[in-house]
């Protein structure tokens, strides 16, 4: 992984356009529902992400089992692969349905590996979708400082959300327009 990083970074200083550096590392996530098969390694990113983790919480492999089994949560996670590698799976999103139309997003982690590369923005295009099969037409979001997550601060903000409370935000995704990224998905 220390050798394809090391290849990411020297790629990046031939650009000095950003968004063509990402391009030109032909990125493809798979985002996919929760699974057995995945599970040890969703438990591990949620309970050691202290960076990108708007909430902070943790748990065991029985609590997020007894989470993506039942039927009142949307939970994903993410794999990111580039021309140099397999970053293998690097974000998760748990967020539980409150109401026929309202769902709230409880948890969201991503490593720092892949900081700055928009897989962020897929995986809430993700969400969104998966939200909309549902008819859910509000995703509120909760942010809790911490004092190494600051990173993620302004995230609900930058994705549309407005503030409704202290640290709380919520969009309509009636107005929500799906975010480019230089990501397949």
């Amino acid at each position: 992984m220390y050798l394809e990083n090391k290849k990411r970074c020297d790629l990046e200083k031939n650009y000095t356009n950003y968004d063509d550096f990402l391009e030109s590392l032909k990125m493809v996530a798979t985002i996919s529902i929760f699974d057995d098969l995945n599970i040890e390694r969703i438990v591990q990113l949620l309970n050691k992400t202290n960076q990108f983790n708007l909430t902070t919480q943790r748990y065991s492999i029985e609590d997020i089992r007894k989470i993506y089994k039942s039927s009142e949560h949307i939970c994903i996670y993410g794999r990111l692969k580039d021309k140099f590698g397999d970053n293998g799976l690097v974000s998760v999103i748990i967020a539980k349905i409150v109401s026929k139309d309202t769902l709230v997003i409880t948890d969201w982690v991503m490593s720092c590996r892949v900081f700055k590369r928009g897989l962020e923005f897929a995986m809430f295009n993700a969400l969104v979708n998966l939200s909309k099969q549902q008819d859910i037409k509000f995703i509120i979001g909760k942010y809790i400082q911490t004092a190494k997550n600051k990173i993620v601060e302004k995230l609900y903000l930058d994705l549309g959300f407005v503030e409704i409370g202290e640290n709380t935000y919520k969009l309509d995704l009636k107005t929500f327009k799906l975010i480019n990224t230089k990501i397949s998905y």
